[in-house]
């Protein structure tokens, strides 16, 4: 059997041993440009490591009969492109081997790069997908038989790709592939002849036909360095310190009941009793919190109190924090405590879509909040034209509200701005409503039955506001209502991802036939 033989791509470092963290056992020099790492396991490595280390001598590959290592070997190769000799290393890792690297020093995507350069469109075996919104949700998607990505369900716009395995079959490959950061494949290489190999892989890296067969890949990309990742922290840390916010916004990054919060606290204060607040505002924590105290380590390990009448729930402040950093020519976001570079021209596309295509609502008054979403939704609900729908169930297939209020055709979807994963929750929620009353005619009826008792309680006439069997979606328009600091009845700040799932749901729901549209609600409450 052909040997798993897993590479890594590292990036360019003055001092090669810099790969390799200091937890191996001990390193063997096999050649002049192969450095051998090991340590050793309880787990028995390989069997077809015989494969690959037989020609090497039998006093080194002795080690590894009767006991468990993990192997990382570290192979620097010359390799000629156009006329030009560049110096490159690889990794090429056995067993738990990938522990022993130093994950800062490795080229992201290059595993993933190369499957899709050299894939057929039919090729597609399992994918895993992390999804930029629902907290990072990382999943794991496989098919019987080889298909197309298509038939996936990956959302392009949403979730990025953290790995594939592909089906190659050409003078290198013939079976499964997997391309991560790594690329792992069954090869029929030694470890004195690899050099044919990485360069063949190197040169498939460095191709950019996936650009043309897959264009959305790397438009959004995770951050896992962990020295870039300082870096940013760094920058945040400064923002804090000199009052640059105008690109980061405080948002729980949970659902929570507003109803049964009693107060929100900040430890470390110095407003004494002052520090009570009904919610979290990046003013409020600035002129709350003694800046000497905003070094990074203080921002990624301070906790918020969120206070009920029975419990005081602590939540990371840093998993707070939606902010838009730009280092070294390139675009990031922090989102719930995790790190994501945005290719410009998308992040461009997507403020460009929210700025000129997502519709500020016309004809809709709605007072500022000055309470929760429950209280709030039932004072307008005092109010003509409006009825009230909130937490009025559907128990039709699945539980869901159908919307919060309706005024004349328009239903009102009411949040309080949280999370990127809270606010794609309240788009996911209009959207799959809509869809329910267009496709289901036993939801409608029920939404129907919702809408009358609504209006006897109001002992106003359903008529104008029953939805007819058969109805015309353009006739309707699904509206957000956030409840957010900005000025009121304005678009409200968001955060990248908010107004990327903001799309999403707006390209669903016209294709549906319904209009769409926001609106701000300033939030006046003030602190207890």
């Amino acid at each position: 059997m052909k040997p798993s033989i897993t590479v890594y791509l590292l990036e360019d470092v003055d001092d090669a041993s810099l790969y390799v963290i200091n937890n191996y056992d001990e390193n063997v020099a096999l050649s002049d440009n192969i450095i051998t790492y090991y340590k050793e396991f309880d787990e028995k490595i390989p069997v077809n490591l015989n494969f690959f280390l037989s020609n090497y001598q039998e006093e080194f590959f002795g080690k590894f009969k009767t006991k468990g290592y993990a192997l990382c070997n570290i192979v620097k190769l010359r390799i000629d492109l156009n006329g030009e000799t560049v110096e490159k290393y690889f990794a090429v890792t056995f067993g738990f081997g990938h522990f022993l690297l130093n994950k800062d020093l490795i080229n992201k995507d290059f595993g993933l790069r190369i499957v899709l350069n050299l894939c057929d469109d039919e090729s597609f075996r399992k994918i895993k997908k992390r999804s930029v919104v629902k907290k990072s949700k990382i999943t794991d998607e496989q098919m019987p038989v080889k298909s197309h990505l298509e038939e996936f369900d990956l959302n392009v716009q949403t979730e990025i790709l953290d790995g594939i395995t592909v089906n190659l079959k050409n003078e290198y490959f013939e079976g499964n592939v997997i391309g991560k950061d790594s690329l792992t494949a069954n090869v029929e290489y030694r470890l004195d002849n690899i050099d044919e190999y990485l360069e063949y892989l190197y040169e498939s890296y460095l191709l950019e036909d996936y650009l043309k067969k897959f264009p959305y890949f790397g438009k959004i990309k995770y951050i896992n360095n962990k020295s870039l990742k300082e870096e940013l922290d760094n920058i945040l840390q400064k923002k804090f310190m000199t009052g640059n916010i105008d690109d980061i916004i405080l948002a729980i990054p949970e659902l929570i009941e507003w109803d049964q919060i009693d107060h929100i606290k900040y430890p470390y204060s110095n407003k004494g009793s002052l520090n009570f607040h009904d919610d979290i505002e990046i003013e409020e924590f600035i002129n709350t919190t003694d800046k000497e105290k905003y070094s990074r380590l203080f921002l990624s390990t301070f906790h918020l109190f969120v206070h009920n009448v029975d419990i005081a729930k602590n939540i990371s402040f840093y998993k707070c924090i939606l902010a838009e950093l730009e280092f070294d020519n390139r675009s990031y976001c922090l989102v719930e405590g995790k790190y994501y570079e945005i290719d410009k021209d998308f992040k461009s596309d997507v403020e460009e879509f929210y700025n000129n295509n997502i519709k500020l609502t016309t004809n809709l008054s709605m007072e500022e909040s000055n309470s929760i979403e429950k209280e709030y939704n039932e004072n307008m609900e005092k109010h003509d034209g409006f009825i009230l729908l909130d937490r009025k169930i559907i128990h039709e297939g699945i539980e869901m509200e159908f919307c919060d209020l309706i005024y004349e055709n328009k239903f009102i979807h009411v949040k309080k701005y949280m999370g990127s994963s809270v606010m794609s929750h309240l788009f996911n929620q209009g959207l799959n409503s809509a869809n329910m009353l267009k496709r289901d005619s036993k939801f409608l009826a029920e939404a129907n039955k919702k809408i009358q008792a609504a209006c006897d309680n109001k002992k106003i006439d359903s008529l104008e506001y029953t939805i007819s069997t058969g109805f015309n979606p353009s006739d309707y328009e699904i509206v957000y209502a956030i409840i957010h600091k900005n000025q009121h009845l304005s678009k409200p700040q968001v955060s990248f991802f908010t107004k990327l799932s903001l799309r999403e749901a707006t390209y669903n729901l016209t294709t549906l036939g319904y209009k769409t549209s926001i609106i701000g609600i300033k939030n006046i409450r003030k602190e207890k």
